[in-house]
């Protein structure tokens, strides 16, 4: 796979995956607001706030520079690592508001620095209490209504 680093195609592809994850990143936005955390890539910045399109623009294939398409290679496939934890991070704050019992939206404070296994097993663990909320109202809605008589 070495041989692709740098490879125009790939570049290309990273690019439009870079693209396509803001897009779905900006939709969870729009429901549950900006989850704030530090970057991965850029651990000294808020990963919803990086300019993406700056990135974007400074870091692309050069067909006469064979090193600095090398190292956006590595630095598109770094940001599309950051956007996935990103939309990971997202996913959990919306089903920490579908699953709480006062729908309190996220936080604006800046959460603490996660790593992508820890990011990973808060959103499973979200997952697996939504899961079982479902089934509990499914299983409440098959139920026959009891009727109650007046004492």
């Amino acid at each position: 796979m070495a041989y692709l680093l740098g490879n125009r195609n790939c570049i290309d592809s990273l690019r439009k995956d870079i693209t396509d994850l803001q897009g779905a990143i900006i939709d969870v936005f729009s429901r549950v607001g900006a989850v704030r955390y530090p970057s991965w890539k850029f651990p000294d910045k808020i990963s919803c706030d990086l300019d993406l399109v700056a990135l974007l623009e400074r870091y692309d294939y050069e067909e006469n520079d064979p090193e600095f398409s090398q190292h956006s290679h590595v630095l598109l496939l770094e940001l599309v690592i950051d956007r996935l934890l990103l939309l990971l991070q997202s996913f959990t704050g919306y089903m920490e508001i579908v699953t709480s019992k006062h729908g309190v939206p996220a936080s604006k404070l800046m959460g603490p620095s996660m790593s992508i296994g820890l990011a990973v097993r808060k959103y499973w663990n979200n997952l697996m209490k939504l899961g079982s909320l479902y089934q509990k109202v499914s299983s409440e809605e098959l139920l026959p209504s009891k009727k109650k008589f007046p004492s």
